[in-house]
């Protein structure tokens, strides 16, 4: 989807819309409850999505998926703009692609065609991060009752 865009030459140009970002191992890339106004492209290198949990007055901050070459990560800025509600880090070493949601809409604006593709692709991405939050959302729940006793009922 945005890696196409990214080396069509009739697309996004490299400097002009997007430009490339080095990160490093244990590198904080977008930090939950910031804005960035930024989509990214993971051209090398694998990131880790990970999320504040609170118990019992302690945070822990586990990681919840790893994103490797080719996926996108700050994508929902394009739906809502609001702050991020995780956090992204740098696994190892590598290479993300950088594209402010501003020139992206802009673009998408002045393509049509392409914007129905993209959107298209996106919502196919976002609804199968959604069934995958749900099955893990049903089997934490499970677990939950199962630690209550709840599985007797």
């Amino acid at each position: 989807m945005l890696r196409d865009l990214l080396t069509d030459n009739d697309a996004l140009n490299e400097g002009k819309h997007w430009w490339r970002q080095q990160f490093d191992t244990n590198e904080i890339i977008v930090r939950e409850g910031e804005r960035c106004g930024n989509v990214f492209v993971v051209l090398r290198g694998k990131v880790q999505v990970t999320g504040t949990v609170t118990l019992e007055n302690r945070s822990i901050r586990p990681g919840f998926r790893t994103l490797e070459v080719g996926e996108v990560f700050g994508e929902l800025a394009l739906v809502d703009h609001s702050p991020h509600v995780a956090s992204v880090i740098g696994v190892c070493p590598g290479e993300l692609a950088v594209i402010p949601v501003d020139t992206l809409e802009e673009y998408l604006e002045d393509h049509p065609e392409t914007a129905a593709r993209f959107y298209r692709r996106l919502a196919k991405i976002l609804s199968g991060r959604l069934r995958q939050t749900n099955r893990k959302m049903l089997s934490l729940l499970g677990w939950g009752l199962k630690a209550h006793g709840y599985e007797r009922l």
